[in-house]
C-alpha cells in the first residue's frame, strides 16, 4: 500500500495572532496502527481510565504541525527532518535515564564532567553493540534499558589463573544464542584505524 500523505494549510493561534503553519498527516500501515492502538488500549487499562475514541482514530496516523513553508519544504521532506529529530531526542533520552547522565550531584566539577564522560562513552559503546553486535537479532533495535537489563547483566564465575581469565555463566541463560552472535559479529567487525 503506497503511503498517503495530506498536506493542509492551517492557522495557529498565538499571542492573539494567526500564524500560518501546516498540518501534515500520514497513514501508518495496518500493522503500525494495529500496534499504536493496543499501546493505547494498555495504557488506558493500566490507568483504569476510558480513553477518547478520537486517540484510538489519531492512532492510525503520524500527524505534525509545522510552519515551515511549503516552498521550503515538501510534506516528504518534513516528516523525514521531524523523524530524525525524534530519534535525536530518544537518543537523548536514553542517555538521561538508562545511563544516568542526568546525575551531576558530586561536589566538585570536575567529577561531574567525569560522570558524563563514563556516560557518554557507555552509550556509544552500547551503540556499537546495537548497530554491530545485535545486528540480525531480536534486541538489533532494543532500547538501552533492554539491553542492559537481558543481554549485559549476567550472573557469572570469573577465575583468575596465572596466563588466562576464565569467564564462566550458568548454561541455562536464556539469550544464550543472541549473546553468542553478538560476540561472533563483534569478531567479525572489520577494525578501523584510529584518525591522524
Amino acid at each position: 500500500m503506497p503511503e498517503q500523505t495530506a498536506d493542509i494549510a492551517v492557522a495557529i493561534r498565538f499571542k492573539g495572532r494567526l500564524l500560518p503553519a501546516r498540518l501534515i498527516l500520514r497513514a501508518k500501515s495496518k500493522e503500525a496502527k494495529a500496534a499504536e492502538v493496543e499501546r493505547i488500549e494498555q495504557k488506558q487499562h493500566r490507568n483504569r481510565r476510558v480513553g477518547d475514541p478520537r486517540s484510538l482514530a489519531a492512532a492510525g496516523f503520524v500527524i505534525v504541525v509545522t510552519t515551515l513553508d511549503a516552498n521550503v519544504c515538501d510534506a516528504d521532506e518534513v516528516l523525514a527532518l521531524y523523524r530524525t529529530r525524534w530519534q535525536i531526542e530518544n537518543r537523548v533520552k536514553e542517555q538521561q535515564l538508562w545511563l544516568f547522565a542526568d546525575r551531576t550531584s558530586s561536589a566538585t566539577m570536575r567529577a561531574n564532567q567525569l560522570r558524563l564522560y563514563f556516560s557518554a562513552f557507555a552509550g556509544i559503546l552500547v551503540t556499537i553493540l546495537r548497530r554491530v553486535g545485535l545486528r540480525g537479532t531480536d534486541l538489533a533495535t532494543a532500547r538501552i534499558d533492554t539491553i542492559r537489563s537481558r543481554l549485559l547483566k549476567l550472573a557469572g564465575r570469573i577465575r583468575v589463573t596465572v596466563r588466562r581469565v576464565w569467564l564462566s555463566f550458568a548454561s541455562v541463560f536464556p539469550l544464550q544464542g543472541v549473546f553468542e552472535q553478538a560476540l561472533a559479529n563483534l569478531r567479525a567487525a572489520p577494525v578501523r584505524d584510529p584518525p591522524g
